[in-house]
């Protein structure tokens, strides 16, 4: 390999793919021109070339196409999310699910080391974890792109349907998905004054406002929405779904056994129901006054 003419690497046909060889030269800025001859080794070797670059205050990083080295052979320095100086991160993705990969999610990381995955068409929670938020590797690495990488051993994973739907009756089975007559439409987003999530969107002609922040350190993370217009005849709110869902003497909602608990916030206690539903059991709450109706709980585990 030569730089304006000056050759610094000369990587002999006794090496292999994995003997790299490295050289340093002092350049100017603008351009340079930069010469690479090479050729096919041994029979059955995979075609490789690497050229990688680093220098003062930039990380080391491929100049090559990701076709030229496949990923998995590649040594580049894993990327990470900086520190954010005590602020919460949001990064868009794609997060794959039970049933599908869901394209239109949200992966928002908190100081505080708990985390949470909602999915932008329909306002449902889709994933809380705690401990590190991201391995975004995945992004950068190779080609990219992939689904937003998380440790999913210790994630709670739901199903992905909508938080809000219209029932007919007290045994109306839940929606799987947005139902035919609900439109949703995600308005805006930000961080408010304490960290918290603040999501505004529309269903139907109602408008929603979606908080989602860590409570008492890192152990709860709290949810609290807020409607306002439009009409609530036969509108439910789904808190959690699971295979069993009982009350305890303290107030919580336990979930499968203590998977995780459910607390309900003072706006809400008093409404909630537990409903067995085929196989599953439910822990819905009516929305009766669209004009005053707010729901607060908070996830433990």
């Amino acid at each position: 390999m030569t730089i304006n003419g000056q050759q610094l690497v000369e990587n002999s046909a006794g090496n292999r793919w994995w003997d790299a060889d490295t050289a340093t030269i002092d350049l100017t800025e603008g351009t340079h021109t930069i010469t690479t001859a090479y050729f096919r080794g041994e029979s059955g070797d995979p075609p490789v070339l690497s050229l990688m670059a680093e220098g003062p205050g930039i990380e080391k990083h491929a100049l090559h196409a990701p076709s030229a080295f496949p990923a998995g052979l590649q040594d580049v320095d894993q990327p990470s999310i900086k520190d954010t100086d005590g602020k919460p991160i949001l990064m868009h993705g794609f997060m794959e699910m039970p049933d599908r990969v869901h394209p239109h999610t949200a992966a928002i990381g908190y100081p505080e080391d708990i985390h949470v995955g909602m999915d932008l068409n329909n306002g449902s929670l889709l994933k809380l974890w705690k401990g590190e938020f991201l391995d975004v590797s995945t992004m950068w690495v190779g080609r990219g792109g992939g689904n937003l990488s998380l440790d999913e051993e210790s994630a709670l994973t739901f199903n992905g349907a909508p938080s809000l739907a219209f029932l007919d009756n007290r045994e109306t089975a839940w929606p799987d998905s947005l139902q035919e007559q609900v439109s949703f439409d995600l308005q805006s987003y930000q961080f408010g004054e304490e960290n918290q999530l603040i999501l505004q969107y529309q269903v139907n002609d109602m408008q929603v406002e979606d908080q989602v922040a860590p409570h008492n350190g890192n152990r709860e993370l709290l949810r609290t929405i807020h409607f306002s217009g439009g009409s609530s005849d036969n509108l439910y709110f789904r808190i959690a779904k699971g295979e069993s869902i009982s009350e305890l003497p303290n107030g919580l909602f336990q979930i499968n056994d203590k998977t995780y608990l459910i607390n309900i916030g003072d706006e809400t206690k008093g409404q909630t129901w537990v409903r067995r539903n085929g196989d599953v059991e439910e822990l819905l709450v009516p929305i009766t006054d669209i004009e005053n109706a707010t729901i607060s709980y908070r996830y433990v585990w």
